[in-house]
């Protein structure tokens, strides 16, 4: 079946070769990763400084309009094609690992309106998530922190527009489950970091004690 469907990667549209799985050789050893895990002051970090207090902040690539980084994000989001969100995840899990201070009690992806994960058939952010777990061994929780508003596109969008946008778009379900608990907040792509401010505010109001962030790609300006 595969010499007349042969499996594709998703980062370069060629051919995988025998022993190769999901992510070709090639694109693997050619993706933009950071060093973000190396020090506290990362450019993740430091867009959230002063806005929401982080015990840590990690990033597995740089993101690059027209990049491979974007070519697999897309399958990821609108291709259905999980694997991407899964192997990425777990390389990810596997730096934090080498860094990780203490352990974190849960993962907490950025949610998407419930239409979206119709569409889609998940949230991509937990798929993420879920390959950070098989590294951390740390229990996912999406049931608590959900997306109440759809919210328009943020692609054209400045920092401050950003924020306006997503302010009021999420909620906590029950207030009490995070209560003194040390949170690893999980996306695919930072930009402004707009999202994750606005879900890091709700987390410490409902009680976290500590709150660090991960994501798959960081966007360049």
């Amino acid at each position: 079946m595969e010499l007349i469907y042969p499996n594709l990667c998703p980062g370069c549209r060629h051919p995988l070769i025998k022993g190769e799985q999901i992510i070709c050789t090639k694109c693997m050893f050619s993706l933009p990763y950071t060093d973000f895990h190396t020090y506290r002051e990362n450019p993740v970090f430091n867009k959230l400084k002063g806005r929401i207090p982080l015990k840590q902040a990690f990033s597995l690539l740089h993101f690059r309009k027209k990049g491979i980084v974007q070519n697999l994000l897309h399958e990821l989001k609108y291709n259905k094609n999980e694997d991407v969100g899964l192997s990425l995840g777990a390389r990810l899990g596997m730096i934090i690992q080498k860094s990780m201070k203490d352990k974190y009690d849960f993962l907490v992806p950025v949610p998407i309106h419930p239409k979206k994960i119709k569409k889609r058939g998940y949230n991509q952010s937990e798929i993420i998530a879920k390959g950070l777990s098989g590294k951390l061994d740390i229990e996912i929780n999406s049931q608590q922190l959900i997306r109440k508003t759809e919210g328009k596109s943020q692609t054209k969008k400045g920092r401050i527009d950003r924020w306006q946008n997503v302010k009021d778009q999420f909620q906590i379900i029950d207030i009490e489950i995070f209560k003194e608990k040390r949170i690893l907040l999980v996306d695919d792509v930072m930009t402004t970091g707009a999202t994750l401010e606005a879900c890091g505010e709700l987390l410490f109001s409902a009680g976290a004690n500590e709150l660090s962030v991960a994501v798959l790609a960081n966007a360049q300006k």
